[in-house]
């Protein structure tokens, strides 16, 4: 669970490295996804800049508009 959160929201999920998807198993996925949220509700965006922050801005409009449209 961990290595899924990190592996996306590491670097605000800007790394080439970052995890775009995740297969799992039918069985796991309501508890998966379940601790994944839990997860996710603790981070905090903002002003990369600003104590406490965790994740922070998109670094160019490109980039914005790329994941308002996997939004979408």
């Amino acid at each position: 669970m961990s290595a899924a959160s990190v592996g996306r929201f590491f670097n605000c999920g800007q790394a080439c490295l970052a995890i775009k998807r995740l297969y799992l198993f039918e069985k796991i996925y309501d508890q998966f996804v379940s601790k994944l949220l839990g997860k996710m509700e603790k981070l905090r965006v903002g002003n990369g800049m600003e104590q406490g922050v965790i994740v922070g801005p998109l670094h160019t409009a490109q980039q914005r508009d790329e994941v308002e449209g996997q939004v979408k």
